[in-house]
């Protein structure tokens, strides 16, 4: 722990903290918001899509059912 706070038997140890933002849709991090955004938009839009199709499916399946 030394070694790693101290690299090269220097007198100052610097500790740096990043913040780092999870996706809550897949779980991954991001160093920025803006690449989390990036990164979240599509997965909404395929999710959105997919939801669409499946109340299609349904709604045809029950259209099916009544005929």
């Amino acid at each position: 722990m030394y070694k790693v706070l101290y690299p090269n038997q220097a007198e100052n140890a610097v500790l740096e903290t990043r913040d780092q933002y999870i996706c809550p849709f897949t779980g991954k991090r991001f160093s920025s918001m803006d690449k989390l955004v990036g990164s979240a938009i599509p997965t909404l839009i395929q999710w959105a899509t997919a939801q669409q199709r499946r109340e299609a499916e349904r709604a045809a399946a029950r259209s099916q059912e009544n005929s």
